[in-house]
């Protein structure tokens, strides 16, 4: 459900905010996430929706400690648009580098590992989450460095928008 909120940005109200109903769906969905049942792609899905949402960041700052432990876990198990999605919520909800170190490890290690697969929106989202994260970590610096050796590569099929993310 939250996921389908991430699509539904400019009818996210405070009066939803408010309603019993979405306490509720908060309060179920820390529970799903507390227990680590949650897969890959429903993580990464969650992370990108509540990032969408960053306007109403607040509402849903009681999942983000457990939602960044779950997709810590479930990262090797991400595909790597999944991956992609969870780095660039990060960086688009500016969460501190210090309650994330673990999670942008294990992002940063599916994406040294599947870096030929990724496509070229992939490849721009996490370029430009790294630079938006400023964060000196030798994991995102390897990582950049495995992206530049094959940007040559892709950045001819890049869009405009993409190639000024990166």
């Amino acid at each position: 459900a939250i996921y389908r909120l991430g699509g539904h940005v400019d009818d996210f109200t405070d009066q939803i905010a408010d309603s019993p109903v979405f306490r509720r769906l908060l309060e179920r969905t820390k529970a799903e996430l507390d227990s680590c049942t949650m897969g890959a792609r429903p993580s990464a899905n969650m992370f990108w929706a509540i990032a969408k949402l960053r306007a109403h960041a607040t509402h849903f700052a009681v999942l983000l400690p457990a939602l960044i432990n779950v997709v810590e876990q479930q990262a090797p198990n991400m595909k790597p648009q999944e991956s992609a999605n969870a780095f660039w919520a990060a960086a688009t909800l500016r969460l501190d580098g210090k309650e994330i170190t673990g999670m942008l490890a294990a992002l940063c290690k599916v994406f040294r590992q599947k870096a030929t697969n990724m496509n070229p929106q992939d490849i721009a989202n996490i370029m430009w989450a790294a630079g938006a994260l400023r964060l000196d970590s030798r994991d995102i610096k390897d990582t950049l460095a495995i992206l530049l050796a094959i940007a040559p590569q892709v950045i001819p099929t890049m869009k405009p928008q993409q190639i000024g993310n990166i």
